[in-house]
């Protein structure tokens, strides 16, 4: 039998009463700082140095993390923000909001937009029968500092990723680390990501407070294809790219060519020239263009 439960309201009251005193606090303590950054200053060389003293240590805002032990499947708690169904999803106990749709958020670089992106928003965007998916992608200077360089810039990645039908909402500028305040400030409800281990440079794992709050999903990767691997295929057939693209009227220094390169693909393309002029078939189709063309002048006459 489902109960409604308005302890979910009083503890966010909580929450809110603690915010507001912690904040003027916070304000106490920078009026201090800045009263004992002016009585440090120091004039050295006829030039004033300030000399900061230690500011107080403030004090950070202790989210209430949601009790699901004392709730069972089925329940319904009533919030200030709506009303939510405690439901089973993926072995854990979730909130889902009944009176609005579910706010699913994804992430990535999404260079070189291919099916294994679209298919992971796929996957996130049919969590729930209703859902917003909200898609972050992170700039250039981001991307490039912690993965490396990109194909497409950020602006050619937020207009793929927009154009994508299971994409309602893109966030650019997205964050490397998705943290709670990053959730509360859009309001998102669940954050997905693959099954593989996502991890900071001491070996934390990065989404570890969202588990707690039983807010993270995960989702399947589609084997076979990725942007590095598309990368591969290109760099491993580099050559025949280069071809292909001076023959469709691209330049030397467009594609990087070097002196040397360039003089092999020229010497290269007149050996074809050559080969194809004495080679068999080549024979046989000039004869048979020949024949044809005699026998078409030959009926126009008759």
């Amino acid at each position: 039998m489902k109960r409604t439960i308005d302890q979910a309201a009083v503890e966010e009251r909580v929450v809110e009463e603690e915010e507001e005193i912690l904040t003027e606090e916070d304000n106490v303590a920078e009026e201090d700082e800045e009263e004992q950054v002016v009585e440090g200053e120091e004039e050295q060389n006829g030039e004033l140095f300030s000399t900061p003293t230690k500011s107080p240590s403030k004090k950070k805002v202790k989210r209430e993390v949601f009790d699901f032990s004392k709730y069972a499947e089925g329940d319904i708690v009533e919030g200030l923000d709506g009303k939510y169904k405690i439901t089973l999803i993926q072995d854990k106990l979730c909130k889902v909001p009944v009176d609005r749709p579910v706010r699913i958020y994804a992430d990535g670089i999404y260079d070189v937009f291919h099916f294994g992106h679209m298919r992971s928003l796929q996957q996130a965007k049919n969590l729930f029968p209703s859902t917003q998916l909200i898609v972050g992608v992170c700039n250039d200077e981001l991307t490039n500092r912690m993965k490396g360089k990109t194909v497409l810039t950020e602006q050619e990645r937020y207009e793929s990723v927009s154009h994508c039908r299971y994409v309602d909402e893109v966030v650019p500028d997205a964050p490397w680390i998705v943290t709670p305040d990053f959730v509360e400030k859009h309001n998102i409800d669940f954050v997905t990501h693959g099954e593989d281990p996502c991890v900071d440079e001491f070996g934390n794992d990065v989404y570890a407070e969202l588990k707690n709050q039983h807010k993270f999903l995960t989702i399947k990767r589609t084997e076979g294809i990725s942007t590095s691997d598309i990368i591969m295929r290109i760099i491993k057939e580099r050559d025949a790219y280069v071809e292909r693209n001076l023959k469709r009227g691209y330049t030397a220094d467009q594609l990087g060519v070097g002196l040397i390169e360039r003089t092999s693909h020229m010497l290269k393309k007149g050996f074809e020239s050559v080969v194809n002029v004495f080679s068999p078939r080549k024979k046989q189709q000039q004869q048979s263009l020949l024949d044809t063309s005699v026998v078409s002048v030959t009926t126009e006459e008759q």
